[in-house]
């Protein structure tokens, strides 16, 4: 349960931070994440500065492809819903999409996103 309920099966070793994966990353989250989520407050969403420290890749990365089962079958997940009350919707995003935005929020803490 630890990497989410979707298409990422396996844990994702993270290396060091890919500065252009970030930038696409940056990109996408800025399009298609920021009406619901601010780095260090919470909004409709959670949250996200320190999420990387908080759960794994895939974790993260299901959660942007399949919220919907996460939220059906994730007990974390059925937490956040119970306590933003907002259900993330399934953008359509790729596989290689979500990756970007996972490198872009390990470039984001709490401290570094309040700056």
């Amino acid at each position: 349960m630890e990497n989410g309920i979707g298409p990422i099966k396996e844990a994702i070793e993270l290396e060091k931070i890919d500065h252009d994966e970030a930038e696409e990353g940056r990109k996408l989250f800025e399009a298609k994440c920021v009406l619901c989520h601010k780095m260090t407050e919470r909004y409709v969403g959670p949250a996200l500065a320190d999420v990387t420290q908080k759960r794994t890749a895939a974790y993260i990365m299901n959660m942007i492809l399949n919220p919907e089962e996460m939220y059906t079958r994730h007990p974390e997940a059925r937490k956040l819903l119970a306590e933003h009350m907002t259900q993330m919707p399934n953008l359509g995003l790729t596989h290689d999409e979500a990756r970007e935005i996972v490198e872009y929020l390990r470039t984001q803490t709490s401290t570094k996103a309040g700056s």
